[in-house]
């Protein structure tokens, strides 16, 4: 099976250098790397460069934003597991693709996904892991599945269409809505860590703006019951695991 992992970036000289390491040092051999670059003005593209030789494509050019990107490299992939791993984030160890694809060949399986480690690039030691095994009750609840930590067959995004672009920091939710919720896409979770997420990313910057846009998204796919009760939960919990990771990488 071939993986296409996809590295959407812009003016990331900070980090996109520690994610493109984490990918060419996988012990899976059968990658495609796609480096989906916003037309970055710092040295982003230098970096990128000095690894071409172990990228299989590079594209820097202006889009209209992440969602734009990350469809961009759907088009442009042609790997059989479509795979985003965004600036500053990394795969947990070597050996991760490997794990996944193993995974995929042994279950019946469309999408295989894991857990996610955050961490602070002021404290990159300190890890704080998100335990996503409990998909009935997980997306009316703070957070979701991250897309960091799943691997999808291709002809997912052919059949339920690839990321709804009306949505600025939540278009990844709406899909993972659509498809586990909606479509009830066969998936497969493994208790392994999938991948470093860095919490300092553009959904982070930006939580109330995300919750909002959550807020537009659920009636789309759940009942106003539902809504109601989970709006409430979703809001409580949001204070306080916003008052646990403050408290916990203060600590660091």
């Amino acid at each position: 099976m071939k993986v296409s992992i996809i590295t959407v970036c812009k003016n990331a000289q900070d980090t996109i250098e520690q994610t493109i390491k984490s990918v060419i040092s996988q012990t899976y051999n059968n990658i495609e790397y796609l480096i989906i670059d916003g037309k970055s003005t710092d040295k982003t593209l230098d970096i990128v460069n000095k690894y071409k030789n172990k990228i299989s494509g590079i594209i820097s050019e202006p889009d209209g934003g992440l969602y734009y990107a990350m469809n961009k490299g759907i088009e442009k992939s042609t790997g059989d597991i479509i795979y985003f791993l965004n600036a500053g984030d990394l795969l947990f160890d070597r050996n991760t693709v490997s794990n996944v694809i193993n995974i995929f060949k042994k279950k019946k399986t469309y999408i295989v996904y894991g857990d996610v480690a955050f961490y602070n690039s002021d404290i990159p030691m300190k890890l704080i892991l998100r335990r996503q095994n409990n998909v009935n009750n997980i997306f009316l609840t703070y957070g979701t599945i991250s897309h960091q930590s799943i691997f999808a067959k291709r002809n997912i995004f052919k059949k339920y269409g690839k990321f709804d672009t009306r949505f600025i920091l939540q278009a990844d939710y709406e899909w993972i809505l659509r498809s586990f919720v909606k479509n009830k896409i066969r998936s497969y979770y493994t208790n392994q860590t999938i991948t470093k997420y860095l919490r300092e990313g553009l959904s982070s910057n930006s939580e109330i703006n995300g919750f909002r846009e959550r807020l537009k998204i659920l009636p789309l796919y759940f009942s106003f019951p539902q809504i109601l009760f989970n709006g409430l939960l979703i809001w409580f919990l949001y204070r306080i695991v916003k008052k646990v990771k403050r408290d916990w990488f203060s600590k660091g």
